[in-house]
């Protein structure tokens, strides 16, 4: 028998995949599921509190179709960041995970992956996290721990800035002056 608090975790860590003007679910290996969302129908999933999916954003190819896997090292990004994130309550404000610059395929010196709040604030988060480049970021954990601390001392985890960059050593923001949070 499947425990609540699993089958709830295991919800948590499914994914919306945004193409053009539908949403699509994937399961946790990026296996396209059947009928696609509209806006409306996900804007009910996207409430306060741990959203119900994250959404995938930004994706370079189209579904593959119902029972197969959805193609692309971008989608494979974004599964990589909702589990990542599903089983950390202080980041329940993220709801989405842009890959639209996955590889550099926009701007190779932006952020590969940009996570989104509900308040469409912006966390660039860099490369994937399973990526070995650390000499170039900070890795995956470090990234997550400033996302807790932050939000256990300002009670937002984007420090109420319009953007966060947490690729290199020391976060930056736009108002350094009303984001310290003592790191």
């Amino acid at each position: 028998m499947t425990s609540s608090r699993s089958t709830a975790t295991t919800a948590h860590r499914s994914a919306l995949v945004h193409w053009q003007d539908q949403y699509w679910y994937i399961d946790t290996e990026g296996v396209q599921l059947p009928d696609p969302l509209t806006p409306e129908q996900v804007s009910r999933l996207i409430r306060p509190g741990q959203p119900m999916f994250r959404i995938i954003d930004g994706v370079a190819q189209p579904p593959s179709g119902p029972g197969r896997l959805w193609q692309g090292g971008d989608i494979q990004a974004g599964i990589e960041m909702v589990a990542l994130l599903a089983d950390v309550e202080e980041v329940n404000d993220i709801v989405k995970i842009d890959v639209s610059n996955y590889a550099g395929r926009i701007s190779p010196n932006d952020s590969q992956i940009n996570l989104v709040t509900r308040d469409r604030r912006e966390i660039r988060w860099g490369q994937p996290p399973s990526s070995k480049a650390f000499f170039v970021e900070q890795r995956a954990e470090r990234k997550l721990e400033f996302l807790k601390h932050a939000k256990r001392t300002t009670g937002r985890v984007d420090l109420n800035q319009p953007w966060i960059d947490l690729r290199f050593d020391s976060p930056t923001v736009p108002d350094p002056g009303r984001a310290s949070i003592g790191q």
